[in-house]
């Protein structure tokens, strides 16, 4: 089946992220490049065959990054409730009349 010209324009347009990872790879491993179009090609195809319907988050830091974030954003909560700093900003003060 063809693809409509419209639609390669768009292809073209907006590469989705197999063409972009490929993208990256083939800037990153020369070698690679050197390949023949048709096999890259095959090897795209083969990749979207597989994945075909997945639908999955990419999370943009891996677990560790976020993990380390979430540590250092808690442990500073702390270290401000300790000082009296967020109890002073949350809670209602006498003169407020709360």
């Amino acid at each position: 089946m063809t693809k409509p010209p419209a639609l390669k324009d768009l292809i073209a347009a907006e590469p989705d992220l197999v063409d972009r990872i490929f993208d990256y790879i083939l800037s990153e491993f020369p070698q690679i490049a050197g390949q023949p179009p048709e096999k890259i090609a095959t090897t795209k195809a083969a990749v979207r065959a597989e994945f075909r319907g997945e639908e999955c988050y990419i999370a943009a830091r891996p677990p560790t990054a976020r993990q380390q974030l979430v540590t250092q954003v808690l442990a500073l909560f702390n270290v401000c409730w300790d000082a009296g700093i967020i109890k002073l900003i949350c809670l209602p003060s006498a003169s407020s009349g709360v």
